[in-house]
């Protein structure tokens, strides 16, 4: 069982939820929210090191803490389906790309290859023009 499935209690947990992009940081009142815990909960994980990304932002005078939607996952806070796949989703683009290459110069190779058939069906027509010609009698 995961840390995820003993706090999420928050009234929401029934509504359905855009899924969170992994590389998007959250204050940790937002990742407590989001996780259904406490902030304190999520404080002593910071302090245990399971939210290595987290870090405070210097400019703000409050220095608040943020953490990537990524860390609250590795932690076992948040739920991985509430997440993008933003890495599969990646590969399966620059894949579809290089797919995309590969047809386009499938396409260009038979379009030359069609037109150099054209080019002997001409040429064999010619052919069988002449030898018909010459197998005709002449008067």
């Amino acid at each position: 069982m995961n840390d995820y499935d003993d706090c999420n209690n928050y009234d929401e947990q029934d509504e359905p939820r855009e899924l969170l992009d992994p590389a998007r940081v959250v204050t940790l009142a937002e990742g407590a929210r989001l996780c259904g815990c406490s902030i304190n909960t999520l404080k002593r994980r910071n302090t245990a090191g399971r939210l290595p990304n987290a870090y405070q932002d210097l400019a703000d005078g409050h220095l608040p803490w943020l953490v990537p939607i990524a860390d609250l996952v590795a932690a076992g806070l948040l739920d991985p389906d509430e997440v993008k796949r933003v890495s599969v989703l990646a590969a399966t683009t620059e894949s579809r790309e290089a797919d995309i290459v590969a047809l386009r110069n499938r396409v260009a190779v038979l379009t030359a290859e069609l037109a150099a058939r054209q080019d002997d069906i001409a040429f064999l027509r010619t052919l069988v023009a002449a030898c018909w010609a010459s197998s005709q009698p002449t008067n």
